[in-house]
């Protein structure tokens, strides 16, 4: 990892800045010079967002009290109120882009993003789902009208758009369901464990270091015993249930470290032979990430079935001996969980459309992706306690720890404390669980 997945994950947790975004205060405040310069030129440049409105009135000329009144008008669809821990999260998201540099940020909207990692504003809501993806401008107003507070009546030129343009607020909803997806991939391997056999194989495929790795952690039990000719498919190999585990938890590393490795705002300030220039780009859009999501939707709804499928083999009447009451229902409320997981999977329905006047015609529906992988682990993760209570009640249930521990360690999560990030618990902080969602 280049380090900026730990950095947010940290600050999200303890409220510290990182001294990396610290050091780019200088940076932040040197290129804000150069962009007033650029601004308050003769004939006045057309510069989206700092000298223009915005959407289909950018032809049209801007002064700064405007900032709050387009900040308002963004503040629309159904606000949840949210808990410190994901306010923190996308505050440390959006500091890890604009430390890049070029959002042409001023140094007062920089320190509004720092001071509101340290101090979120609680009673802060956000409208997540008022997005599809062209840049999720509409939950980024929200988190900045409370991460501002009473700063945002005085926005500097441009300001407003820095802030609430670029791929953070989707970035952040990733990364808790990328920490959600670790989790609960740790608990239904050690799970798996108990029931599935780990074969010795003499072929490996050089990918297959950090699967084998993995299975490692499962310790001697998967390995013995006599078991028939021909295992149900279910269980006769946990390579099927692991390497797939492997390839979507570093696929998902890998795009948010893209996503937080580079400026994303929308204009972008760029080096002009010693000047700066506005350009008019598409850094507020990556479907990489999208499809890496949806992708782990279908890995959950995977091991949900292969947990439907354990469920059944613990629950299994032993030659000879009279069924067990509690035996019976587990595998039908497993059934049932999974169809329910079924019912929220989906991928974005469309990435393209015509909104702002034809301008916003490509969309990556990211964030949508994000909160519907949520919502299918907060019913896999529900679905999964089934069978962990009937393997504890059986005396058979191995610790989460060590595979957990193996899992994060082969797919770049390792500094990353992926139990505290329940998908349900996540839910629930974002203000996305319960009756008022």
């Amino acid at each position: 990892m280049s380090g900026a997945l730990a950095r947010v994950v940290a600050a999200a947790a303890s409220g510290a800045v990182a001294p990396h975004w610290d050091a780019a205060r200088d940076r932040v405040r040197a290129e804000r010079v150069r962009v007033e310069r650029l601004i308050g030129q003769e004939p006045r440049p057309a510069v989206y967002g700092f000298t223009t409105l915005l959407g289909p009135l950018d032809h049209r000329a801007a002064v700064e009290r405007d900032q709050a009144d387009l900040l308002a008008a963004h503040l629309l669809g159904p606000a949840r109120p949210v808990a410190v821990r994901p306010l923190r999260l996308v505050s440390a998201c959006k500091a890890e882009q604009l430390a890049h540099g070029g959002s042409g940020v001023s140094s007062r909207g920089f320190d509004a993003v720092l001071d509101a990692i340290g101090r979120p504003a609680v009673g802060t809501s956000i409208a997540w789902e008022a997005s599809y993806g062209s840049g999720d401008v509409v939950p980024a107003a929200w988190w900045a009208a409370g991460a501002l507070g009473d700063d945002s009546a005085g926005l500097d030129a441009g300001d407003l758009i820095a802030l609430i343009n670029g791929t953070f607020v989707s970035t952040a909803v990733g990364v808790a369901a990328s920490l959600a997806l670790a989790r609960h991939l740790g608990r239904f391997l050690a799970a798996a464990s108990a029931l599935v056999a780990v074969p010795r194989l003499d072929h490996r495929t050089p990918g297959d270091v950090d699967v084998e790795a993995v299975l490692d952690a499962f310790g001697d039990s998967s390995r013995t015993g006599v078991r028939p000719v021909q295992q149900s498919v279910s269980l006769r190999d946990a390579r099927v249930l692991v390497r797939p585990a492997v390839t979507a938890l570093r696929d998902l590393v890998r795009a948010t470290e893209h996503r937080l490795g580079a400026p994303s705002a929308n204009p972008l300030f760029v080096e002009d032979g010693g000047d700066l220039r506005a350009v008019s780009q598409d850094g507020f859009l990556d479907v990489t990430l999208t499809l890496r999501l949806v992708g782990a939707q279908q890995l959950v709804l995977w091991c949900a079935g292969a947990t439907q499928r354990l469920a059944e083999a613990a629950c299994r009447t032993r030659d000879g001996q009279e069924p067990d009451v509690r035996d019976v229902q587990p595998p039908k409320v497993v059934e049932a969980l999974l169809t329910h997981a079924r019912t929220f999977a989906a991928a974005p329905a469309s990435y393209s459309g015509s909104q702002s006047g034809g301008v916003e015609d490509l969309w990556d529906g990211s964030l949508q992706a994000g909160l519907t992988l949520l919502r299918v682990l907060a019913v896999a993760e529900d679905q999964l306690a089934v069978l962990e209570e009937v393997l504890g009640r059986r005396g058979g249930l191995p610790a989460s720890a060590p595979v957990t521990a193996s899992l994060a360690a082969r797919t770049g999560m390792a500094q990353l404390d992926v139990d505290a990030w329940g998908a349900g618990t996540v839910l629930r902080d974002m203000g996305l669980a319960g009756p008022e969602a």
